[in-house]
């Protein structure tokens, strides 16, 4: 996993501006990466919905803000992204010591 300020984050951040949510897939968190790409498909579809259906530019100017958010967002969470380090079991002690004074 990449850490922060490495060249995997810098590569996952570009893929998260071309589309918001594919930095997270690359970093293996497929939650996030649904959320960020639902989030923005949402506002995407919102936008051409108002100006299709409506016929209004006005209104679906509107949504255009929310999907630079989003967008951004996506951007620099995928390059602040910090992976934890795997928990041991059992506090990372050893079965005999658990229970042990010092």
């Amino acid at each position: 996993m990449p850490r922060q300020g490495t060249g995997g984050n810098i590569a996952a951040a570009i893929l998260s501006l071309i589309v918001p949510g594919f930095g997270q897939l690359v970093q293996g968190r497929v939650v996030a990466a649904m959320a960020f790409l639902l989030a923005y498909a949402g506002s995407f579809a919102a936008m051409f919905y108002s100006f299709f259906k409506h016929q209004d530019f006005t209104l679906s100017i509107k949504f255009a803000p929310l999907c630079c958010i989003v967008c951004l967002v996506s951007v620099i969470d995928a390059a602040k992204f910090t992976p934890q380090a795997p928990r041991r079991a059992g506090g990372g002690r050893g079965r005999n010591q658990r229970y042990r004074r010092r």
